[in-house]
């Protein structure tokens, strides 16, 4: 218990700019109240900082678990629209990629490309994929995101896009991050529909 490791917020400085750190003894004690940032502004009349981040990654949930593994069947790919996948791992302590497209790479456009990189640009300075380290601290920080063993997943949704990455905290295995192409979904999603309404039209 005497081993804590934390973050002090405060309304009013701890120090002075030219000085690196300060001794803090008997000036405050722990207790349990949980506090966000948010609450902790509102509580002190504090203007809250703006989230920095532009995509914000959640826990999967189990009924999303099929979206962090390749598809057996090419139909699944299609009516999912995958995009392709990215296998990561941090051999030597650098980040190691290589793509796997998927259907044909047909829905690897330009437009993909370039919201893909920002947002894998994105976790590797505050998120994930900013080292091994980092990955496996987001895996014990959030549980809830299981999806097997040693396995957490994390989602993130643009309007046009969603993105899964499985993490891992198992050293000898890799991370993967799957990438769908929403409006191709939802197109799949109308043929198959339109399908079906021809197919019992013609059973009546």
């Amino acid at each position: 218990m005497w081993g804590r490791t934390g973050t002090v917020l405060s309304p009013v400085p701890l120090k002075r700019d030219t000085t690196l750190t300060r001794q803090i003894r008997n000036s405050f004690s722990l207790h349990e109240e949980l506090l966000d940032l948010a609450g902790f502004c509102e509580k002190h009349q504090l203007k809250c900082p703006a989230d920095p981040r532009k995509f914000i990654l959640r826990p999967a949930s189990h009924q999303e678990t099929g979206l962090f593994y390749s598809q057996v069947e090419p139909e699944r790919d299609v009516e999912e629209a995958t995009v392709g996948h990215l296998r990561i791992d941090f051999a030597s302590g650098r980040l190691h990629h290589s793509w796997w497209p998927h259907n044909d790479d047909r829905f690897n456009t330009p437009e993909f490309k370039a919201v893909f990189q920002e947002f894998v640009d994105e976790l590797r300075v505050r998120g994930p994929l900013q080292s091994e380290t980092a990955m496996h601290r987001w895996c014990y920080g959030y549980p809830e995101g299981e999806i097997g063993q040693d396995h957490v997943g994390f989602v993130a949704e643009t309007e046009n896009y969603r993105f899964c990455l499985r993490c891992t905290t198992d050293r000898s295995d890799h991370c993967y991050l799957y990438c769908y192409d929403l409006n191709q979904q939802k197109l799949a999603m109308d043929a198959q529909a339109s399908r079906e309404g021809m197919t019992m039209e013609g059973m009546s």
